[in-house]
């Protein structure tokens, strides 16, 4: 707590000090009046003097929050409702606290997302404010004519009911909780490893009901597994240690893989020279002989005899030392560990269609399809433009409150995530949702969090409007009077604020 806020709460806590010594004070007629003047002009000082300033600059508007709570506070003091106008100052005063700690706490953890990058939703509220208020000062000009009409001798009571309608107005509760909700929700990502780069990003989530993957670096993790070593004038070892060999320098997922399985007992030393060839594999230099690991062009082209290997849905790399031919070791590409939970949790979510697109072959999507049978249908052998054509045909197919989600591992996949209504990183690049470690299971989470962000903004949305109602109600039936108008008001706003704050603390 900064000491501005402590100072300001003892400044509160004095003042409503103060009220109560002069509600005790048994004093009448212009008496009473200058003593509930005192704490009045105390509790409202600041908010008259930038009233003062903003009429004075020329600043003042009809929605400007200093003039609302002057003119109600002003009328109640005038129909001799000084406790309640005193009250009201404080009871707002104590709100903003509130309001500007939230605030502080939330957009620390998340950020503040900018003007371009805000929700409908929060449009919504904004459309809803410039008809709600004027909507209600016309009410409370209207419930005052019609009660003094009625019975003119009863002003008090017509101002008195008139200025609720006028509390009622305030529009914290709408303005403030909503955009908060998302702060939350893009604050509650970020701390779970998700950057959402804006709350209509956040809102479109919500909203998703086509997911879209690409299989490498997402589906699978760009490692491969060795499914079968096939030896043939040597054994298996062997021919691991002399691949391993030729691939020390090289950083491809092939070279890493078995670089991973062989146990190193062939010195490096002895490999003079390596040499890539774009297409084909390496050709590296040990004691005088050649070593060639790559696919069948590449011995085909070096006259190498070999026995080709037939696998429709891996990768076949063959091994040759000098003018014989070692063997082949057979490949895999891995899925994620946790792919087949994240694409089950997306369904179980409410995601009605999950699709896979690839460049590689047919067999090969097939394989990961199959290990992954919540993927309602894949797209092989894909060019960028043909990529770029099957989500432009899903999204003109969607519905107009569905999202299609487009899931990349952020190379050269910008203009497909352009596509979407939400692009998806998983990787260290620019998007409009990042998940820098690449796991995929945080793109269920991504969605869950937004559906509660979005469940939890609307929520306060029929909150604050449901109690704005039935105090109106209340109060131009004269049920409920002014102190219980501003109460209720104020209440429904420090709700609003902590079902919004209850995301990003929620375990």
């Amino acid at each position: 707590m900064t000491k501005e806020v402590k100072k300001e709460l003892t400044t509160i806590a004095v003042l409503f000090a103060l009220l109560i010594v002069v509600a005790i004070i048994p004093a009448k007629g212009f008496l009473n009046f200058l003593l509930y003047l005192i704490p009045f002009a105390l509790s409202g000082f600041e908010i008259f003097k930038a009233l003062t300033e903003d009429i004075m600059n020329k600043r003042i508007k009809l929605k400007n929050n200093n003039l609302q709570i002057t003119v109600i506070t002003l009328l109640a003091f005038i129909i001799g409702k000084y406790f309640d106008a005193v009250v009201v100052i404080l009871l707002i005063r104590l709100s903003d606290i509130f309001k500007n700690w939230a605030i502080k706490k939330v957009t620390a953890t998340s950020g503040v997302p900018s003007q371009e990058s805000k929700a409908k939703i929060e449009g919504f509220v904004v459309r809803l404010s410039k008809i709600f208020t004027p909507a209600l000062l016309v009410l409370s000009a209207l419930v005052l004519v019609i009660g003094l009409i009625v019975d003119i001798s009863a002003w008090r009571e017509a101002i008195h009911r008139s200025i609720i309608c006028l509390a009622i107005s305030y529009p914290s509760a709408l303005t403030v909780s909503v955009p908060l909700a998302f702060a939350s929700g893009i604050g509650k990502a970020k701390k779970s490893g998700i950057a959402v780069n804006g709350a209509c990003f956040m809102e479109s989530l919500s909203r998703c009901d086509t997911v879209v993957l690409e299989k490498s670096g997402v589906l699978t993790d760009n490692t491969l597994v060795i499914k079968a070593i096939n030896p043939e004038k040597t054994g298996e070892e062997q021919l691991l240690e002399i691949a391993c060999l030729a691939l020390t320098n090289s950083n491809d997922p092939i070279a890493l893989s078995v670089r991973k399985v062989a146990k190193g007992t062939i010195e490096k030393s002895l490999l003079t020279k390596a040499q890539e060839i774009d297409g084909l594999g390496i050709l590296a230099s040990m004691t005088g002989k050649i070593i060639a690991v790559g696919n069948e062009k590449l011995m085909e082209k070096l006259g190498i005899e070999f026995a080709e290997a037939h696998y429709n849905d891996a990768i076949v790399v063959y091994v040759a030392l000098g003018s014989t031919y070692l063997g082949n070791i057979v490949m895999q590409e891995s899925v994620k560990e946790n792919a087949d939970k994240a694409l089950y949790r997306l369904k179980s979510g409410g995601v009605k269609s999950i699709v896979m697109l690839t460049e590689d072959k047919m067999s090969d999507a097939a394989r990961i399809a199959e290990v992954l049978p919540a993927i309602d249908e894949f797209h092989p052998s894909l060019t960028l433009q043909d990529k770029a054509s099957i989500i432009e045909q899903l999204v003109e197919g969607q519905e107009k409150n569905e999202a299609l989600v487009y899931v990349g591992n952020g190379k050269a996949d910008a203009s497909l995530r352009d596509l979407a209504d939400v692009g998806i990183v998983l990787g260290d690049a620019d998007g409009d949702v990042v998940i820098p470690d690449g796991a995929i299971e945080k793109v269920p989470l991504a969605v869950n969090l937004a559906e509660e962000t979005l469940l939890t903004a609307k929520e306060n949305i029929v909150g604050a409007l449901a109690v704005k109602l039935v105090v109106l109600i209340l109060g131009v039936t004269g049920v409920a009077g002014l102190t219980f108008a501003i109460f209720a008001d104020l209440g429904i706003t420090a709700l609003a604020i902590l079902n919004s704050m209850r995301i990003i603390f929620k375990k």
